[in-house]
């Protein structure tokens, strides 16, 4: 699992976008976003630059990191 959803539904309430929207824009369903979102899904490079591009900000900033599991 990514830790993604901190960061992109962060930017997305800051920017008070609704997520319906948000995927509107990004050529993709809100399904998909929410799993970009919770993490199930890890978002292409591509993706990561149509979000930042939308949310104008850096695509560091939306921190898109594996997380790693201890066992």
């Amino acid at each position: 699992m990514y830790k993604s959803r901190n960061a992109i539904a962060r930017w997305r309430e800051i920017k008070n976008i609704p997520q319906k929207e948000l995927a509107e824009l990004l050529g993709i369903n809100r399904a998909l976003l929410s799993q970009i979102e919770t993490g199930l899904v890890l978002p292409s490079n591509e993706m990561l630059i149509k979000i930042s591009r939308y949310m104008n900000c850096l695509i560091t900033d939306l921190e898109i990191k594996e997380e790693i599991e201890s066992k």
